[in-house]
This record gives C-alpha cells, sequence and structure tokens, in this order.
C-alpha cells in the first residue's frame, strides 16, 4: 500500500501545482515528519526563553534555540540549512536527505518560480510503481491568453482494486454557458446500476419540469412493473390517481407548498405473471420556489463539506431563487441489465448564484477568500460578458468498463470561448484582468516498462489574486496543497504588530524559486526568494521587549537544528550580563556570552548561489530590522514550495480496506 499512498500523493500534488491561476482550489496540509525550516519554526515563540545569546559591545545580539529531532523518528538523514536576510531581502535553503526505505520508487525533477507578474512550475517524475494505476496515456491542455481561452484533455487509464457502482459507464454530453443561460443535452447509459429515484421496476420514464412563477410544472410518463404486494395500489384509474396524488402531494408537503395534479392517460395490463401501469400525470407545484432553493443550499453544503450560519444560507436561498429553471426534460429506458438516459436543461438568471458565492467567498473554503472583497469587480466582470457575447462551451465523451477485477477508462473532453478577445479587451479597459489572469498548461503521464512518467508545465501571468500579500499567499499554498497562516510561523499571533505591516513586509517578495531533486532514494531540495531592490521595513514585536531581527538562519545537521536569530540593538552599548538577563528571551538556564567571550558560529547565505538562482543581481546594504511576523510572512513564500516538495512523500490517501 506504500507505493499505492505515494503515487496517488505524487500525482495530485502534481495536479495542484498545475492548476495555478484557478480560483478557488482547496488544499490539504501534508502531515510530514520530516524536519523543514517552517515546521522548526513553527514551535519558536518571540518571547520563550533561548538556549544561549552572544552579546556585542554596541548591545546587537545573536540568540540561539536548539531543536533535536532523532533520525531514528524518521528513518531519515536530513542535513542543510535556511537563512534570511533583511538588507536585501533574500531566503534561501538548501536541503538534501534519505527518503524512507518504503517511500523510494519515485525520481525526477520538480520546479516552481514565482515573480510579481505570475506562477511557473516545470516537472518530469517516473513513479515506478504506479497502482492502483495499471495503464495511463494522458494529455491534458489548458490556453488561456488575450485571444482565446481553451482547453482539451485525452486519458486512456486501467485502475486496479476499483469497485464502481457499474458495470459499464457511457456518456457524451455538451454545456454552453451565457451571460443569458446554461443549457446542456446529453446521454448516460449504464450497465448493471441503481439509479437514485428511479425505482427497480421502472421500464420507461420521462419528466420534464418548467419553472413558473411560484412554483413548477412537472410532467410525468412512466412504464413500470407491478409487484404482487402493490397491485391494489395500480389496478384502477382512481386507485393509480390515489397513489400519484400521494407521492407527489408528499413532496410539496414537505416543501412547505402545495401539489394539484390530475391523470392524463392510464392503461393497466396484466397476465397473471406480470403486471404493468402506463401512466402520464401533470402535477403543479406552488409556494415551493424558496424551499427549493432552501434544499440546494443544503445539498452544496454537504457536498462542500460547509456549514453557513443561518444569515449566510438565507442570502444563497435568496441568489438561488431568483435563477430560474426554463426546462429540464429527462428520460429513462431499462432493457435488462441496460439503462439509457438522456437530458435537456435550460436554465438562466445563474450570475446570481455567481455573485451569492462570492458574497460566501470567506465561508467557502473552496473558494478563494479574496473574491468577497472583490464583489463589485466580478458584478462588472458578469456585465462584460453580456456586453461582449461571450459563450463557453464544453463537450465530453468517456467510457468505462470494468472486467476481471480492471477498470478501463477512456475519457476525452474540451472547452472553447467564442469573443475570449474582445471579453478579454473589455476586462482590460476596466482594469479586471487580474481576474481572469493568463494561464498555459499542459500535462502529460504515459506508463512505459520502467513506470508512470509524468511531465507537466504550467504558467499563470498577470495574476492579480495572487498577489504578494499574506491573503495572496494563503492562495498560492492553498494551491500547492499546503495549509498555512501568520499563526504558522511561529509566531503568537497576540503579540504580532499590525496587519498593515505584516502586509507591507510580505509585499516584497518578488521573486521566488524551488527546485526538488529525487534520485536513487534521495532528495535535494534549494530555493530562494528576494526583492533584489529593496529591504524588509517593520515594527518591533514582543509582550515586554521589543525584539526586532536582521538575520534568521536554521541549520540542521546531526539530529538537531539550531535557530540564529540575530537581534540588532538588543540591550544598550556595553551592556551588563544583568541587563541581559532583564530580557524576557533570556531565562535562568540560558548560556549568556558577553563581548570577548565565545563568538557564535553564525551561517551565511551563499548569496552568488541566490543570485544565480532568481537570475537577479543583489544589492547588498546595510542589515535593517525584521520583526518576527515578516520573517513568516516572507518565509512562507519559500516554505509553502519546500512543503510541497517533501510533504507528498508522507501525504496518504484514505487506506482501503
Amino acid at each position: 500500500m506504500a507505493s499505492f499512498g505515494r503515487s496517488s500523493a505524487l500525482l495530485v500534488g502534481i495536479l495542484l501545482v498545475t492548476s495555478l491561476g484557478a480560483i478557488g482550489v482547496t488544499g490539504a496540509h501534508a502531515d510530514s515528519d520530516e524536519p523543514v525550516p517552517e515546521e522548526i519554526l513553527e514551535e519558536i515563540d518571540a518571547t520563550e526563553d533561548v538556549e544561549a545569546v552572544y552579546v556585542s559591545d554596541d548591545g546587537d545580539a545573536v540568540l540561539t534555540y536548539d531543536y533535536p529531532h532523532e533520525a531514528s523518528q524518521t528513518g531519515t538523514t536530513l542535513e542543510g540549512q535556511f537563512g534570511l536576510d533583511t538588507d536585501p531581502g533574500v531566503a534561501y535553503t538548501h536541503y538534501t536527505g534519505a527518503v524512507d526505505e518504503d517511500e523510494r520508487g519515485v525520481t525526477g525533477e520538480l520546479s516552481m518560480h514565482s515573480d510579481r507578474d505570475g506562477v511557473s512550475s516545470v516537472g518530469d517524475v517516473l513513479i515506478e510503481d504506479p497502482a492502483p494505476i495499471t495503464d495511463l496515456e494522458a494529455a491534458i491542455d489548458v490556453s488561456q491568453t488575450d485571444t482565446e481561452s481553451t482547453s482539451s484533455g485525452d486519458v486512456q487509464a486501467t485502475v486496479a482494486d476499483h469497485d464502481p457502482d457499474y458495470d459499464a459507464l457511457e456518456t457524451t454530453g455538451e454545456l454552453e454557458m451565457t451571460s443569458e443561460s446554461i443549457t446542456s443535452s446529453g446521454t448516460l447509459s449504464l450497465v448493471e446500476a441503481e439509479i437514485d429515484g428511479v425505482p427497480a421496476g421502472t421500464d420507461s420514464l420521462e419528466a420534464t419540469v418548467v419553472e413558473r412563477d411560484d412554483g413548477y410544472s412537472l410532467k410525468v410518463s412512466e412504464r413500470r412493473v407491478i409487484e404482487d404486494w402493490e397491485t391494489d395500489r395500480w389496478e384502477t384509474r382512481e386507485d393509480a390517481g390515489e397513489s400519484l396524488e400521494n407521492r407527489y402531494s408528499s413532496i410539496a408537503v414537505g416543501l412547505g407548498g402545495t401539489a394539484d395534479g390530475e391523470i392524463e392517460s392510464y392503461d393497466y395490463s396484466g397476465d397473471g405473471d406480470q403486471n404493468i401501469v402506463e401512466y402520464e400525470y401533470h402535477v403543479e407545484y406552488t409556494g415551493v420556489t424558496d424551499e427549493v432553493a432552501a434544499a440546494a443550499v443544503s445539498l452544496v453544503q454537504q457536498q462542500a463539506e460547509t456549514e453557513l450560519d443561518e444569515t449566510e444560507a438565507q442570502a444563497m436561498t435568496d441568489r438561488l431563487a431568483e435563477a430560474t429553471v426554463e426546462e429540464l426534460h429527462l428520460t429513462v429506458d431499462r432493457d435488462g441489465e441496460a439503462t439509457d438516459i438522456e437530458w435537456d436543461l435550460e436554465a438562466d438568471a445563474h450570475d446570481e448564484v455567481v455573485l451569492g458565492t462570492v458574497e460566501l467567498a470567506d465561508s467557502l473554503e473552496s473558494v478563494d477568500d479574496d473574491l468577497a472583497d472583490r464583489f463589485d469587480d466580478v458584478s462588472e466582470t458578469l456585465e462584460v460578458r453580456a456586453e461582449t457575447d461571450l459563450k463557453r462551451t464544453t463537450s465530453w465523451d468517456v467510457t468505462a468498463e470494468r472486467a476481471d477485477g480492471l477498470t478501463m477508462v477512456d475519457a476525452t473532453w474540451e472547452s472553447d470561448t467564442e469573443n475570449w478577445d474582445r471579453h478579454a479587451s473589455a476586462l482590460e479597459e476596466r482594469d479586471l484582468e487580474a481576474l481572469t489572469p493568463d494561464r498555459t498548461m499542459t500535462f502529460d503521464a504515459a506508463s512505459t516498462e520502467d513506470g508512470l512518467e509524468v511531465v507537466y508545465d504550467s504558467e499563470t501571468r498577470e495574476n492579480g489574486l495572487l498577489e504578494w500579500s499574506p491573503d495572496g499567499l494563503g492562495e498560492v499554498g492553498t494551491v500547492l496543497g499546503v495549509e498555512f497562516g501568520l499563526g504558522d510561523v511561529g509566531v503568537d499571533t497576540d503579540d504580532v504588530v499590525p496587519m498593515s505591516t505584516v502586509d507591507e513586509l510580505s509585499q516584497t517578495a518578488e521573486l521566488a524559486r524551488t527546485d526538488l531533486t529525487i534520485d536513487d532514494g534521495t532528495f535535494e531540495l534549494e530555493g530562494a526568494a528576494a526583492d533584489p531592490d529593496a529591504t524588509l521595513e517593520s515594527s518591533p514585536i514582543g509582550s515586554e521587549d521589543e525584539l526586532t531581527a536582521s538575520e534568521l538562519h536554521v541549520e540542521t545537521m546531526g539530529g538537531s537544528s539550531t535557530v540564529y536569530v540575530v537581534a540588532d540593538g538588543f540591550v544598550g552599548a556595553d551592556p551588563t550580563e544583568a541587563e541581559v538577563r532583564d530580557h524576557e528571551q533570556v531565562g535562568s538556564e540560558t548560556t549568556v556570552s558577553m563581548s570577548g567571550e565565545e563568538e557564535p558560529d553564525v551561517p551565511e547565505i551563499d548569496y552568488d548561489r541566490v543570485e544565480t538562482l532568481l537570475e537577479t543581481e543583489l544589492d547588498r546594504g546595510e542589515t535593517s530590522e525584521l520583526n518576527w511576523s515578516g520573517v513568516g510572512a516572507v518565509l512562507v513564500v519559500l516554505s509553502s514550495l519546500a512543503t510541497v516538495a517533501l510533504g507528498f512523500y508522507a501525504a496518504r490517501p484514505p487506506s482501503r480496506e
């Protein structure tokens, strides 16, 4: 099962990385035993006692924290360093280690680069044992530029140990979205499947729903086999009318309304061995629209595992109530073990649903919180869509078949958008292009004699929703499958500086890059983040003392990590040991070294290597101050990339019994 966990987690991770730029993607933190810089710093409180402090004549100090993490706990050997300097604003990390024995079988390279214009990522990975995938050929392409917005996919896969609720499936269809309506039509064919809401004895069913001012009109025709125990409910027209009235009236009562129905045709036949009823029934529902919308909101909450408060649920209900189902036509035909379904749908006023989702973005985990602050922009974007006659069409063709314990899937789909160039130009004129960033992505996977080879290339440009701000950084982390926040970078949130200061700090990370190489049971992780033209400036923090720092370093080797904090002006000039011990970070067990005594061996950042990685030149000036919150904001840029690289080894899907 180790190989299943490894390959599944890695594939999910790669797909998350290649989804950069998509609005509202949710990820999960990969719990890892590997001590990476972010996890080490999470344990640090700016007010806790340090292991040792080294003080100079001018009052500057180096504070050290020691954190053991025995190699026996992880089964790996980890060595490396992390460093952050405030002038220039630079963060750098380089770690190497051995992969757990049961996690080996993956080789390749992953790389990610980000700047103020966007994010790009490339990868080439070989998974030696991709179980339960026994065969895979996949090609996925996405392109959204100033002139086009298209996507396509072609996947053939064979999966073992999968138990679908059918023996065979085939579906084709089309979905068309404009500013005025959503239309969809398609077919679905199943073999040996149970269809929710369709009685087992039904041979054929046809239903048409049309929304009215205060309800819905439903026309149903059905042909079904009648079991002996229910014969007296269907053998006369009156009995059938009463049965149908009870069925559909109970639905109306449950929705707080009423139903008025009548039988339009009826036929009952039986030869003693099999009784069959055929009927057409027309029912008008009134007073149920709001409850239908409320039921839909409840379903959304269940599916999204989200709980809205009463006010939020009512707001979404009101929005959904504005949407209209012009017509939904559904047919179901059964022949032995085979079931064929056809549908046609037309609905409008779906803009209200979009706006309702934006209003509740803070409460919906799958939607970017930033959208809640951009309601007017989203509303204006919907207006632009109408003005430019934007129309998006998506079509698909999917087949799946189960045989001999294997499930074979063949799926193709494509999406295209008419008038996209007009739409993009109009958005740019209104400074709204950030809501539809340029992005391209290719994802290719192929089974070979050596295993499953996965190659991807993803780029998102002009991405206003991935700004270098705390919320923007959170979105980057979410897309990468990493959850983090300012409270997770070693800071007591009750002691941090105002959010505006943190925002100013984090916006300075202009460039970032992370490279991961996995080969022969070992990995090498290297990354850097920097602002080549600025320093990091911030306000001090601390419940009693004002602790500021100009440098932060983590050095890992021999089963432990040492954290070095370079604090300028920690005490006044020519301090005494008593003055040093008067600080809240210096406890009774803290070793204090004054000037002329033992000197700290503080690691240094390899600036030449940083410049090579980021392909830039750094202006190395005088140091400035950085508070712990600022450390976290910049560190999170780098650690989010590092965590997705290291974390997928420990990520585990639910175990399969």
